[in-house]
């Protein structure tokens, strides 16, 4: 029997060690967690900010789960470093864990600024469900909330900042919301959806200093100009939690550099999630995390298996709006295909490459992105059916019916 170590308490952590399981009956399992909780589904916490709610109502497994498959909990346990030649895990409270094999799912940390005013009071970012609780705290008695990021966690942000009846202000550093996510032209029927609901959008604009004695009150940008606000949450990305490795050459550009088996160079360390380089990639996505988790798990008990890139895809549900985009949506060297506008709410646009369908975006009725996904995914050959039909609806109700057709054959 062996044992492993798992640093992080994500989606990618719980993935690993369901996987172990799966494969070993025997093997030691123990999840070392910063966080006091059990693994909670984070991607909830944008859409609970401003609501009562208890860590338990959103943990990806009961404490029962954990139990049942032996796998032993250490929460509050900070990770301090990682010896690589010792095989060992020394936490801040200088305990050490001994592994056999280690799976680092450490995820990211808010990407903040390098700017004066982080430490006044009002200043936010929302990554774990303390984050929440703060915000929830601080922000009752406030009403003008400053965001800064067009992201996706920005959008949704906004969105449960307008659920609490609060004003919304949107810092956004690029031309247009949703970057990696929509083109320009769907960026701008997002814009003056979100207008319509009351959310002031400064674009190309960069926090330059937070504004206020010990209490917040605006926000300098770069440009010189003050937004005012009492509450400012960040939102810009996060980058991979990996301080506490001090071997250099298991790391690449951004984060833990990962083969398709999630294998570090060191063949007793893997990684996954948000804290895994693929390819030159940190991919930073909930379904991601969750895969590569479950392929650190397997290799890491024995069992081989291959990760492959899937297209970058989301779901965005924030602001009385649907979003789901898939692929790469850059107008640069493809064939566009779009119908609706920016009064009715639905939009459509297919972007092919050489008769494939490399990305695709849908705002109002996302019914099928499945089928955009598989496409994507697949690579299929489309150039008959867009050199015969002209019209975007044509080529979707096509495109479902092959899809319907191949998966009735299987």
């Amino acid at each position: 029997m062996g044992r492993t170590v798992i640093v992080g308490n994500g989606v990618a952590a719980v993935s690993a060690a369901a996987s172990i399981r799966e494969v070993s009956q025997s093997e030691e399992i123990i999840i070392c967690s910063a966080e006091p909780y059990l693994a909670y589904y984070r991607t909830k916490l944008s859409n609970l900010l401003g609501t009562i709610f208890s860590p338990p109502e959103i943990f990806i497994y009961q404490p029962s789960w954990y139990e049942e498959n032996r796998i032993e909990v250490m929460l509050g346990q900070i990770v301090k470093k990682v010896n690589l030649k010792n095989k060992e895990v020394i936490t801040e409270n200088d305990d050490n864990l001994p592994y056999d094999t280690l799976i680092i799912t450490t995820g990211g940390s808010p990407r903040l600024p390098r700017i004066d005013g982080l430490n006044k009071h009002g200043v936010f970012n929302l990554r774990t469900c303390e984050d929440s609780f703060k915000i929830k705290e601080y922000g009752e008695s406030r009403q003008d909330f400053i965001i800064a990021g067009g992201g996706v966690l920005g959008l949704e942000i906004a969105g449960a900042l307008k659920k609490w009846k609060k004003n919304v202000k949107l810092l956004v550093q690029s031309n247009q919301l949703l970057t990696r996510q929509l083109d320009p032209e769907a960026a701008g029927i997002i814009d003056g959806m979100v207008r319509e609901q009351g959310i002031e959008v400064y674009y190309n604009s960069e926090a330059a200093e937070i504004s206020g004695s010990h209490k917040v009150n605006g926000v300098y940008l770069k440009e010189g100009n003050l937004v005012s606000g009492e509450v400012v949450i960040f939102a810009a990305g996060i980058h991979p939690e990996v301080g506490f490795i001090e071997e250099s050459h298991i790391l690449g550009k951004a984060g833990i550099a990962v083969d398709e088996n999630m294998r570090t160079k060191d063949p007793n360390v893997f990684a996954a999630g948000d804290a895994a380089e693929f390819q030159g990639i940190v991919q930073g996505r909930w379904p991601v995390a969750k895969i590569q988790g479950e392929i650190a798990g397997y290799n890491a008990a024995g069992r081989e298996v291959f990760y492959l890139q899937i297209p970058p895809y989301n779901l965005v549900q924030t602001l009385d709006m649907q979003i789901y985009s898939v692929g790469v949506v850059s107008n640069e060297n493809v064939e566009t295909f779009s119908s609706g506008n920016s009064s009715s709410g639905f939009f459509r646009k297919l972007f092919f490459s050489q008769g494939r369908l490399v990305g695709a975006i849908l705002i109002g009725d996302v019914a099928y992105s499945y089928v955009m996904k598989e496409a994507v995914s697949s690579g299929n050959d489309y150039s008959n059916l867009i050199n015969n039909r002209t019209y975007t609806e044509e080529i979707i109700s096509k495109m479902v019916e092959e899809y319907q057709s191949r998966n009735r054959s299987i």
